[in-house]
């Protein structure tokens, strides 16, 4: 009864819809009070969208809504897992939606699918915490073979201070190869963070160290 008040809480800017959960479709009428503040408002939508003709919230849901609600900005969830190729299509030609890497983007590939097909600044960057580290997202971005400017759109969580494990392996070799022959070439890996570590005044060095007394960890 009191939904117009939350817009005076400080720093409310949307709602989040969880439609497979509620075993409710996105366009059904019980959504539709939400979704009419939330177009007066002008505020954000993020809905859970996981594809595989998900009959609750698949991209179709979103196409839908989003051209009846046009002043709702709708986030994506996930970016429909399955249908990927639909959500961006929509984003494509829409600009009132955006896509979102959590969960997703343990994937590989699809970061840099996702960013070379509607640009960086339509891709939100998501962690799905707690099941997944915020580490886990934020090395797919970094690892992803996008550019600098995008990697900065899309994350600017160290610049401003976030603190990350980097486990990074620089190298690449064979341990079947290792273990018949006693010996295996070793391959650079390009990561694609090189020149970035490097303003943060590290390198990584393309070398394999044998340790006989080391054990798994």
């Amino acid at each position: 009864e009191n939904i117009e008040n939350v817009i005076t809480v400080p720093g409310y800017i949307g709602l989040k819809f969880l439609p497979t959960y509620h075993r409710y479709p996105l366009d059904g009428d019980n959504y539709k009070r939400a979704l009419e503040f939330a177009n007066k408002h002008k505020l954000y939508m993020l809905i859970h969208t996981w594809g595989n003709n998900d009959p609750h919230n698949g991209p179709r849901h979103i196409k839908m809504l989003c051209e009846k609600y046009p002043d709702i900005t709708f986030i994506m969830g996930h970016s429909a897992p399955g249908e990927l190729d639909g959500a961006i299509e929509i984003v494509k030609t829409h600009d009132n939606v955006m896509l979102d890497i959590c969960d997703i983007h343990r994937h590989n590939g699809i970061i840099d699918k996702m960013v070379q097909e509607v640009g960086a600044d339509k891709v939100i960057f998501g962690t799905d915490m707690p099941w997944y580290d915020p580490n886990y997202g934020i090395g797919s971005v970094l690892f992803s073979r996008i550019s600098d400017e995008d990697k900065y759109i899309l994350d600017q969580y160290v610049m401003q201070g976030g603190r990350i494990l980097w486990v990074v392996n620089g190298v690449q070799f064979s341990k079947d190869y290792l273990a018949s022959q006693g010996a295996t070439p070793i391959v650079a890996l390009d990561l694609n963070i090189q020149d970035m570590l490097f303003n943060y005044g590290v390198r990584i060095n393309h070398t394999l160290v044998q340790d006989l007394q080391c054990l798994p960890v």
